[in-house]
């Protein structure tokens, strides 16, 4: 494998057919598109570049999220083998619940800081938005 820094996205992206995928970065939820949030919010124009400004962070933020040391393959080789390396598997679990927690702060501190901005009534919609999200 290649000693470069695999980024969030690609990686996501790679593992939605894996096997294990409900364990996987892909299970992630994705933040909505800041158009999504405006209308569904009803946000003001400043509102709205402040959305952007503050998307824009949280797409940063799980850019530099680095997946370079999870590897799913080691776990479809075990599946291959019909053999459990417990040694691998504790060491890919720890990585990849570390990615969990990274994208999980990426995407707390998105919200909260949406939040922060809105009214009371927008503020609502936005906890409606942020359950259907974790339930959906």
């Amino acid at each position: 494998m290649e000693k470069h820094l695999m980024k969030f996205p690609t990686i996501a992206l790679g593992l939605s057919t894996f096997i294990f995928s409900g364990m996987t970065l892909a299970a992630e939820p994705s933040t909505p598109q800041p158009e999504t949030f405006g209308s569904v919010l009803q946000l003001d124009k400043s509102q709205k570049n402040q959305l952007i400004q503050l998307h824009a962070s949280a797409q940063e933020c799980m850019n530099n999220i680095d997946a370079s040391k999870f590897q799913p393959q080691i776990f479809l080789n075990m599946v291959k083998e019909g053999k459990v390396d417990e040694a691998l598997f504790e060491q890919q679990m720890t990585v990849q619940n570390n990615l969990h927690e990274q994208a999980a702060r990426c995407r707390i501190t998105y919200y909260t800081n949406v939040s922060k901005m809105l009214t009371k009534e927008q503020k609502q919609k936005l906890v409606e938005m942020y359950q259907q999200q974790q339930s959906g």
